[in-house]
């Protein structure tokens, strides 16, 4: 019994350092951080959102095009009965290509993400960019609530 578990202690050890020498070895990857200026939004506004690309590695990596962002929503209805999902973006026949980022570079866009929630939602969003090889950013919770709270 205790072989197995020591057995079973190493593999999972092996699996994490995999896991973590395969990414380093692909030299990491950027990161794309979503950033809202508020956490209280109005039923059915235009919140504007900042998006950063990171490359936190030491050499130039090639990440995707900042060109074309989309979004994904996530709304719970108050109450939490159920939950309906959205997609908002940008499509084009030519999706802009890939672009070189300088280690340590930081890119900066803002965006515009409509949110079509009523008072006492939920609201989760995190955005993509990239066509074929897509990154997404974290996710950002909000809440929608009456139109004279913000951000309390």
């Amino acid at each position: 019994m205790k072989q197995r578990g020591i057995t079973m202690r190493k593999m999972q050890t092996m699996i994490a350092l995999f896991g973590m020498t395969s990414s380093l070895l692909a030299g990491g990857n950027a990161e794309l951080i979503t950033v809202a200026s508020e956490t209280r939004v109005k039923p059915h506004q235009k919140l504007k959102l900042d998006l950063y690309l990171y490359n936190p590695n030491s050499k130039r990596i090639t990440a995707p095009s900042m060109e074309f962002v989309s979004a994904r929503l996530w709304v719970t209805r108050t109450g939490g009965s159920s939950g309906e999902a959205e997609v908002q973006g940008q499509t084009s026949t030519h999706p802009p290509s890939g672009q070189n980022l300088g280690p340590k570079q930081i890119q900066h866009r803002t965006t515009e993400v409509q949110i079509n929630a009523d008072k006492g939602d939920l609201i989760e969003i995190s955005l993509e960019i990239g066509d074929k090889k897509k990154l997404k950013s974290n996710s950002i919770l909000l809440f929608c609530s009456d139109a004279k709270a913000k951000n309390q």
